[in-house]
């Protein structure tokens, strides 16, 4: 594939920063003058990227099969992640579920324990009320 679009500019695997612009992959990007990259940073990036290819597509039947395989898998791929996340989801509000019930437990034994410990007290002073001789 020819990567010049003209004599002035040139295609690039990866984006490609010339002056205050941003080039994204396959833009064509000036060569040489005041807003453009050198020839010698036009060579290092291929060095670099390699040569464009044009990105993922491929011209014609083979480009479109290609494409629709990259979707297929992307889609399958993207399947597989919400399975994982509803999981995920389901597990979350199952570990919720209990927490809350642990927090209401919790709180539930402290007001227990204070009031063991009121009864206690009590008991405590009445066994010395009838321990003491009048």
């Amino acid at each position: 594939m020819n990567t010049k679009t003209n004599s002035r500019t040139e295609r690039f695997n990866a984006t490609v920063k010339a002056g205050k612009k941003s080039y994204a992959p396959g833009t064509p990007v000036p060569i040489g003058g005041k807003d453009g990259i050198s020839a010698e940073e036009a060579e290092n990036i291929r060095h670099n990227f390699g040569d464009y290819t044009g990105g993922p597509q491929i011209e014609g039947a083979a480009g479109a099969a290609l494409a629709d395989a990259e979707i297929s898998q992307r889609d399958s791929q993207i399947e597989t992640l919400l399975a994982e996340k509803r999981e995920l989801e389901t597990r979350l509000s199952e570990k919720t579920s209990l927490y809350d019930k642990l927090v209401l437990d919790h709180t539930k034994l402290g007001e227990d324990n204070l009031a063991l410990g009121k009864r206690l007290e009590a008991a405590e002073a009445e066994n010395i009320k009838l321990k003491k001789p009048t």
